[in-house]
């Protein structure tokens, strides 16, 4: 009796154990996922022009990971962010007084919900202008930055001359340890974006 009972309840675990593995396609291999969107135009920046082709990049792929990348890191270099910001902005929002990199992480994510989830983010930098040595460099942008914003409130374009510090750290990586902000003519400069939105 208790033979018979063991071998019905073996028949409906194989049974049951087959049915389970082909309705689930547990033995199909999957299609592999696409890699991650963020990571697709950043390089290595071993040259100061591959750092600002990824800070470029970083915007319109709206990767806050690849933004971050750009401006030092303290493990790999004894050195602080600074950054500047143009005449008359830090008067009209302190916040930028005590900018920091933390404070460029909100500033970017908030640009994210700022802009249009459909169109990219642009930044333009031109007019290149660069004193260089061997593990440091200044180098002067004209920029412009299109943000598509959702609000039709909000200012789409802002623009100035952007003078980054730069420095090769310990890993022979370039990136920014000061960003100072200038105001051109009667434009509406970038720290007047960051002072207003953050």
């Amino acid at each position: 009796m208790f033979n018979d009972f063991s071998k019905i309840a073996f028949r409906i675990f194989f049974i049951g154990l087959l049915i389970t593995l082909v309705s689930c396609d547990l033995l199909t291999t999957r299609n592999p996922e696409d890699p991650d969107s963020s990571n697709l135009t950043t390089v290595t920046a071993t040259d100061p022009e591959l750092l600002f082709e990824n800070f470029v990049n970083s915007f319109s792929d709206k990767a806050v990971e690849n933004y971050m990348a750009c401006f030092v890191d303290s493990l790999f270099l004894d050195a602080n962010y600074t950054f500047v910001p143009s005449a008359g902005a830090a008067t009209s929002y302190p916040s930028l007084q005590d900018w920091d990199l933390y404070s460029e992480q909100q500033h970017f994510n908030q640009l994210l919900v700022l802009s249009n989830e459909d169109l990219p983010v642009v930044l333009n930098l031109l007019n290149e202008e660069k004193l260089q040595s061997s593990d440091s460099a200044t180098v002067r942008f004209d920029y412009n930055l299109q943000i598509n914003a959702v609000d039709e409130r909000i200012i789409d374009s802002y623009s100035g001359i952007a003078e980054f510090k730069i420095k090769l750290d310990s890993r022979n990586i370039w990136v920014i340890t000061r960003w100072t902000d200038i105001k051109k003519d009667d434009n509406v400069s970038w720290s007047e974006l960051k002072g207003q939105f953050n």
